[in-house]
């Protein structure tokens, strides 16, 4: 009960806070050591006028279910009604302001958004699961997500962590329990993932730095390079804010 309290205060709250433009954006990473997709991150960060924590530098890193560990614990002194946007350390761009990234967070209406991708990993056999989808982009991509912080907290606390098992995967089945609150970004207005997408699927514009996706007529804020779509992300990089 004490947990559908908090999930029904936070569910109004996104609500009645969905245009404040003061509320506190908090965003963080995961990077054991400093590669430079994390150098690129923050570059791109720091353009835009944002500041990102990395967490778990210097220390040991299992697998990618320590993720959710980390941002259980960078959790515990942030405030429920704040906004907390985690985004992976080795592949991420970002092509927009606070401002901009909160107002298409905002437009959701929703107290968590993540993005989605156009393959169903780690658990194939889950897609059938998916419900429908209006773009490519159908299934979940744990690799960028944006929601108030009290509501992230709740979600984490719904299941067992396994440091050892995939992130992703945990995120995939904690969705497909609660797929009418958790929002899935299908037409890439906030978070894009490069992942089946080809070179012709995308514009790019220099200035302002922009990504258009033709496939969903969005221009996303952040960018994912995950899986097949490393080379993508890097010539996005390349071309936007030049080789490093």
């Amino acid at each position: 009960m004490k947990n559908f309290t908090l999930f029904i205060f936070l569910l109004i709250s996104s609500v009645i806070v969905s245009a404040d433009e003061s509320l506190p954006l908090h965003i963080c990473t995961v990077a054991s050591r400093p590669k430079p997709g994390l150098q690129q991150l923050l570059l791109s960060a720091e353009k835009f006028g944002l500041k990102v924590e990395v967490l778990g530098m210097g220390l040991p890193y299992k697998k990618n279910g320590q993720k959710l560990s980390y941002m259980k614990m960078y959790l515990e002194n942030i405030p429920d009604t704040d906004l907390v946007l985690f985004v992976d350390a080795y592949d991420v761009i970002f092509l927009a302001n606070e401002n901009v990234i909160k107002d298409k967070f905002y437009s959701f209406n929703s107290p968590f958004v993540i993005s989605a991708e156009t393959n169903c990993f780690p658990f194939q056999e889950l897609a059938s699961a998916y419900p429908e989808s209006p773009t490519l982009f159908k299934y979940l991509n744990s690799g960028t997500y944006m929601g108030y912080a009290g509501y992230i907290k709740f979600l984490l606390n719904e299941f067992i962590i396994e440091e050892d098992k995939s992130d992703q995967g945990q995120l995939t089945k904690l969705f497909l329990r609660r797929e009418h609150e958790i929002t899935l970004d299908y037409y890439s207005e906030l978070f894009m993932t490069l992942h089946g997408i080809r070179g012709n699927q995308i514009k790019l514009e220099k200035d302002p730095k922009l990504v258009h996706c033709l496939l969903t007529g969005s221009t996303p804020s952040i960018i994912h390079g995950n899986g097949l779509g490393k080379k993508l992300y890097q010539h996005i990089f390349n071309t936007l804010f030049g080789k490093q």
